[in-house]
This record gives C-alpha cells, structure tokens and sequence, in this order.
C-alpha cells in the first residue's frame, strides 16, 4: 500500500477494517493518510433542483432522506439510523447519542421548517427508523446506491458525492449569514478550523472595507511646492 494515494489508501484500510470486524478480529492499528486540501462541493439551488428531480423519478426515499440532510447538515449515517425516538417534534429537535458522533459527544439538532416537512411526510411509514427502506423496514445500508448514481447521471452532475449534500448546508448557510462558530456548533465540527473552509464565501462583513477602496493618485500624497512671490519694480520709481 506504499504506492498508493492517500484516497486510496484510506478506503482500502477502511475495507480491511471492516474484513477484520466481520471476523470478529482485532483490526490493525495504521494511521489514516491525511488529504491534501482540495475545492468544497457544493450544490446551486438549479444544480439541487435537477437532482431533487431526478431522485424523485429513482427513488422517494433516497430524495427525502437528501432533503433531510440539506435541511440538517447530518452525516450520512446519522441520517440514515435516524429513529423516531430520537426526535421530539413539540420541542422541534433530534438528537444523536455520542456513540452516533464523529466526537463521541452527544449533539442536539434544531429542525427547521423544511427539516419538520420532511418529517410529517415520513410520519407513519415505519415505527422505529425515520427512513426505513419501503420493503425490508431497515435503514438502507448506503445512500450512494444504484439510484443515486443514476439520478446523479440524469442530473448531469459529475464528481459529486452524498459528503456533499453536508457541505452543500454549510455553504448555504454561511451565504445566508450564518456565523462560522453557530454552524460549527449545528454540525457538530470539534474545531473552528474545520468550518473554515467555508469561510470565502462570506464576504458580508468586510463589506464597508471594501466599500472604503477608492483609487488614490499620488499627486495628492506628494507635498506641495510653495509658490515664491517676488516684489516687481514699482514704476515711476
């Protein structure tokens, strides 16, 4: 695995940790590989209209859960188990346990109008998971299935991903002017360091900075020549 990139390195640990665990055997302890720093993904309101459309036509479920995720900025598996029970709809709030964290911490999730929507839409589907699958009653296992791929294709939408629905929130949100540290703390990010790659696109509050730009010339600047007045011989003298 020397030659591999830190991607691929990454998912084929992944898959020989999840061999080890099937096997009921201690996985390997091997460091992830860092990646380098790339562009954050993210979805136009048009680019999310033609895909909200397209997964319509794959698979109701799989749009639903996209429009919960949007609506939230939960990871995918949070989305996914979600259960009934973790939601108190008086209170207009989830939860996730801290065994469901990235952070092992327990985190609350306001749910706003389009959250509760999507609610009340899957409201009697299954009694204990949210987005339980029509046929089974379980969670799906992946939301980057076959649906979601060909949705992806009639949507036209090359290298994106379900991550992506997560950073598509944060990118709306910090252009609708939601501050850095409140999405940092909705999203349940550990750091300030981690939301801000978000950071470009917000430009509201160096506004009257940039507003204060004028182009300056440097005749002002340079100190002016004093004029000498010299006395003309008087005529007649």
């Amino acid at each position: 695995m020397s030659g591999m990139g830190p991607s691929t390195f990454n998912r084929t640990l992944a898959l020989i940790v999840a061999i080890h665990n099937a096997a009921g055997v201690q996985p390997p302890k091997v460091e992830r590989r860092q990646m380098p720093p790339g562009r954050t993904r993210w979805l136009t309101a048009e680019e999310w209209e033609r895909l909200r459309k397209a997964l319509d036509e794959e698979s109701q479920l799989l749009r639903e859960a996209a429009e919960f995720t949007l609506a939230t900025g939960l990871r995918e598996n949070n989305v996914l188990n979600l259960e009934w029970r973790q939601i108190d709809l008086q209170r207009r709030v989830a939860w996730l346990h801290a065994d469901q964290t990235k952070q092992a911490k327990p985190l609350g999730v306001p749910l706003n109008d389009a959250a509760l929507a999507i609610l009340a839409s899957r409201s009697g589907e299954n009694k204990t998971y949210v987005f339980a699958h029509p046929d089974s009653g379980l969670p799906l296992y992946k939301a980057s299935n076959r649906a979601w791929y060909t949705a992806l294709r009639k949507a036209k939408l090359k290298g994106f991903r379900w991550h992506d629905l997560r950073h598509t929130w944060a990118s709306w949100a910090v252009m609708s002017g939601v501050r850095l540290e409140e999405i940092q703390r909705l999203g349940g990010w550990a750091t300030a360091s981690m939301v801000q790659r978000y950071a470009h696109l917000s430009s509201e509050h160096l506004a009257e900075a940039a507003a204060r730009v004028k182009p300056i010339s440097l005749r002002y600047n340079a100190p002016r020549r004093r004029t000498q007045v010299t006395n003309s011989p008087t005529k007649g003298r």
